[in-house]
C-alpha cells in the first residue's frame, strides 16, 4: 500500500510479509518503508500484525492513517480486531475499535458468529470527507445434541436461524474516527456478543 504515513508527501510504502518469522505462531508482520534516492529504506518492522483489509483517511496534517481489519485462526475459532493506525513521525500508533469472533469453523455446539463483512467507504455527514460504514452478520444458535456441533449439523439437513445484520457507521473528522451516536446502540451490542465469549485478553 502506497501513501504518505509519516509525513506530508513523502513517498512511502506499508508491505504485509508472511512467512518471516522462525515462531510458527507468530509468522507474520507490516514493514514501513520510505523512498529514497538510490531504492526504499526501512522505516520500522511490526511483528505479529497481518491485516486482511486496510483503508486510508487522508488527515488535516496530509498524511495517511488506516482502518485496518486483522485476524487469526486457532483451533478453528477467528479472532478479529479493527484498528485505527497512526504512524505519523514515524511512529506506531494502534487504537482498537472493535473485536469480532466466529467459531464456526470449529464445529462448535455453540455458535457464535460476529463478523465484518463489508467496509463501505461513503460520505455520510456531507462535509466532503470519507466516512466508513462497517456491515455485520451476527449469529448465536445452540446446536441440537444430537449433532457434533454446527457444521455436522448443517450438513445433515439441519437448519440454522438466519444471521442477523448491524451496521456501524464512524465519521473522519480530518483526524480520527468518531462513532455516530446513531451507531451506539449497535456498537454495545458488538461488545456486548464479543464479550460474553471472549475473556478481554483474548487474540
Amino acid at each position: 500500500m502506497l501513501g504518505s504515513f509519516t509525513q506530508a508527501r513523502e513517498p512511502e510504502a506499508l508491505l504485509y510479509m508472511q512467512g518471516c518469522e522462525s515462531d510458527a505462531t507468530v509468522d507474520e508482520g507490516i514493514v514501513l518503508l520510505q523512498q529514497i534516492d538510490n531504492g526504499w529504506s526501512r522505516l520500522q518492522y511490526q511483528k505479529g500484525l497481518g491485516f486482511t483489509e486496510c483503508l486510508k483517511f487522508r488527515t488535516l496534517d496530509d498524511v495517511s492513517n488506516l482502518l485496518c481489519n486483522h485476524s487469526s485462526l486457532v483451533d478453528g475459532n477467528q479472532f478479529g480486531r479493527i484498528f485505527w493506525i497512526d504512524m505519523t513521525e514515524n511512529t506506531f500508533s494502534r487504537k482498537l475499535l472493535l473485536r469480532w469472533y466466529d467459531n464456526t469453523a470449529g464445529n462448535p455446539r455453540e455458535l457464535v458468529s460476529i463478523f465484518p463483512y463489508r467496509f463501505l467507504r461513503s460520505d455520510f455527514n456531507q462535509d466532503g470527507r470519507s466516512d466508513v460504514g462497517i456491515s455485520f452478520r451476527i449469529r448465536e444458535h445452540l446446536i441440537p445434541e444430537k449433532y457434533s456441533g454446527a457444521l455436522h449439523a448443517v450438513n445433515s439437513g439441519y437448519k440454522i436461524d438466519p444471521p442477523d445484520a448491524l451496521s456501524l457507521t464512524y465519521i473522519f473528522n480530518g483526524v480520527a474516527l468518531k462513532l455516530l451516536k446513531d451507531s451506539q446502540a449497535n456498537s454495545a451490542r458488538v461488545h456486548q456478543i464479543v464479550n460474553k465469549h471472549l475473556p478481554t485478553t483474548a487474540q
